[in-house]
């Protein structure tokens, strides 16, 4: 390798170590092919902070960037469908905090009108969650929303899930407490 190319690998891994790992993630947008934004994924935590590092993501009950997230979606915007005319998938791996895979965890996504859907990971931790068109359907070709590697830290035998949330782009937000 390249010396240039160690020097650059070297301080992307000092800053990386010095940041932490990143615990708050924004919500992912589900994009059409055009670029329209039908609705977003969101993955809760349980830090109120959003600078807090070593967070529980998947949470049911918890936080996002400093906001209430979670069940409380569904309390405030039950009964509006999150009108999708594609079918959606939504991918991803979970991994514990070592990095290593997590194998046969449910993954549970809360829909904003109270519908809810789950899958269970496969050995390398992948999942996928596949839910039909909720409007009039625009293609047989579905989206599909990579969430890409999330870390699952389950607090105790009664964590039964890793939870995400799909809402409509203008749902309504938890209270704050």
């Amino acid at each position: 390798m390249d010396v240039r190319w160690r020097i650059v690998v070297a301080m992307c891994a000092g800053v990386a170590a010095l940041v932490g790992p990143v615990w708050a993630r924004d919500p992912v947008p589900v994009r059409d092919k055009d670029g329209k934004v039908w609705a977003e994924v969101v993955v809760c935590n349980d830090c109120q902070s959003p600078g807090q590092s070593g967070c529980y993501e998947g949470a049911e009950n918890g936080w996002l960037n400093g906001r209430p997230c979670g069940k409380c979606f569904v309390d405030k915007n039950f009964g509006k469908v999150v009108m999708i005319p594609y079918d959606l998938q939504i991918v991803g791996t979970l991994v514990d905090d070592k990095g290593e895979p997590v194998k046969d965890r449910f993954v549970k996504l809360f829909v904003q009108n109270g519908w809810g859907h789950r899958t269970r990971t496969q050995n390398n931790g992948q999942f996928r969650i596949m839910t039909g068109a909720t409007g009039d359907r625009k293609s047989s070709d579905p989206i599909v929303v990579d969430v890409g590697k999330l870390v699952d830290q389950q607090k105790n035998a009664e964590d039964r899930y890793f939870a995400l949330f799909l809402l409509a782009p203008d749902h309504t937000p938890c209270p704050a407490p």
